[in-house]
């Protein structure tokens, strides 16, 4: 019996033996229908993202790759024409009976964590020309793989890769316990990737994320408004910007917007995105850290806090100015640790602003904005000393 295969413009029949029988007619049809397919290629720039990679910085990929082993080679592939400095997966769908030697990308380092054949696990692959060591302080309360970046004359960037399966109610509270619990994350630019499964565009497309958003009735949502709620705010407490803004995940009747790069320092990424490949019912999104390379002898910009205003007297008046809410009145304690935070940095910008000095270049990266400052304080008490030391 003969079972159609069907194309677009024809249909052809496999005999018993499972080979097509195709007439000179259908050769002609497939050979039209190839050279019309192979004419709208040329039209679309295979090579376009490539030109992402070729601009100056640090660059990190992230894919819910939904397994990672049945999709390895085509992924070596992408990463041979792209050469990305971090690569991180998640739904990488691995446990202990596969090696790393299976899932092996050639020049990078492999750090996983897996659950299963049947879901989850996180994977985070490094070139081998950056230097790092993985983090063990973070909860495994949630998915997650996070390693200290090691670049010189810069303190260590915390990167991150991080999966919540749409079941997880509670991943908002355990990523922030993770964040409160570890040691440094206040401390560190921070970049953290993964699928969060949290739908940052609403039903009629509208970016969740963006400052000034306002939350309609719950069926707009395809995420629990409670956990999108809690998780925007999540960020605001935590210094955290979500830098993609189209969607990661399409189907025929939906977008969504579940894959997130989060950056505590958004005016050190020169670029981020979304790369349409097909590898995997998510799309990859990426971002890159600009390229800081400081000159001998020239000046930079660096940013510290004035404190020629300041004691602890006038910062304790202003602090009895302020009116304070009823914090036990609160829903849920990030929401009253932020109010708190909003309220102290207004007085402490008040009397103590921001400002820019210059610094030579060649300046130690341990020649921060505080050491600045003392070495001004040191001067102007050398200088009043001067001014006022008894003569003779």
């Amino acid at each position: 019996m003969c079972r159609p295969w069907f194309h677009p413009a024809h249909s052809v029949c496999r005999n018993k033996n499972n080979n097509l029988d195709l007439t000179e007619d259908d050769l002609t049809v497939a050979e039209s229908s190839f050279q019309f397919q192979e004419e709208h290629v040329h039209d679309i720039s295979l090579d376009d993202y490539s030109s992402i990679f070729k601009q100056k910085g640090l660059h990190f990929i992230h894919l819910n790759c939904n397994s990672l082993l049945s999709k390895i080679e085509e992924l070596r592939t992408f990463v041979v024409s792209t050469s990305p400095h971090i690569i991180c997966f998640s739904e990488t769908k691995l446990d202990k009976s596969i090696s790393d030697r299976e899932i092996a990308i050639e020049n990078y380092s492999c750090v996983r964590k897996d659950r299963n054949r049947n879901g989850g696990g996180v994977a985070c692959f490094i070139h081998k020309s950056i230097a790092f060591e993985v983090r063990s302080d973070f909860s495994d309360e949630f998915e997650n793989v996070f390693i200290d970046i090691l670049l010189p004359k810069t303190k260590p960037i915390l990167l991150g890769v991080a999966y919540r399966p749409p079941s997880d109610m509670q991943f908002v509270e355990n990523l922030a316990n993770g964040i409160s619990n570890s040691n440094s994350f206040d401390a560190q630019e921070v970049i953290l990737l993964g699928d969060f499964n949290v739908n940052l565009l609403d039903r009629k497309k509208k970016l969740i994320h963006k400052k000034g958003y306002r939350f309609s009735n719950e069926d707009n949502y395809s995420t629990p408004i409670h956990l999108t709620k809690n998780y925007n705010q999540l960020l605001k407490s935590n210094g955290l910007t979500q830098l993609i803004n189209e969607p990661t995940r399409k189907t025929d009747a939906t977008e969504s917007l579940l894959d997130h790069i989060l950056v505590n320092t958004p005016d050190r990424i020169s670029q981020s995105g979304v790369i349409e490949k097909g590898i995997s019912d998510h799309e990859i999104i990426f971002c890159t850290r600009k390229h800081q390379k400081f000159k001998s002898g020239q000046h930079n910009s660096i940013k510290i806090r004035s404190m020629k205003k300041y004691s602890k007297e006038l910062f304790l008046e202003k602090l009895n100015e302020v009116e304070f809410p009823e914090y036990s009145n609160f829903q849920h304690v990030n929401e009253a640790y932020s109010d708190i935070i909003t309220k102290l940095m207004v007085i402490i910008d008040n009397i103590a602003p921001i400002k820019e000095i210059r610094v030579k270049g060649n300046s130690k990266s341990w020649f921060d904005g505080d050491i600045s400052e003392r070495i001004n304080v040191r001067d102007k008490l050398k200088k009043k000393y001067k001014k006022n030391r008894p003569s003779g």
